[in-house]
């Protein structure tokens, strides 16, 4: 995979964007679904602001799946 020219001497500067979609697993305790998916996105507009301070332009955020996790108590 190439990172960089081999014609450095003779290479333009292009700017480029290029998006990137990636997904964020949190585990939360809440009363309920809806409740869960509150504290998530939280947590996950939090990081958004350590990302954005770094340049990176944080485009939608959306909940894909919410399931419960049962207890498997002894």
């Amino acid at each position: 995979m190439k990172t960089m020219t081999s014609y450095r001497t003779k290479a333009s500067r292009f700017k480029v964007l290029v998006a990137v979609e990636c997904i964020k697993e949190y585990t939360v305790m809440a009363i309920d679904k809806e409740e869960a998916e509150e504290i998530a996105l939280a947590r996950a507009e939090q990081k958004n602001k350590t990302l954005a301070n770094r340049d990176y332009i944080i485009g939608d955020v959306e909940v894909a799946l919410i399931e419960e996790i049962k207890n498997e108590r002894s």
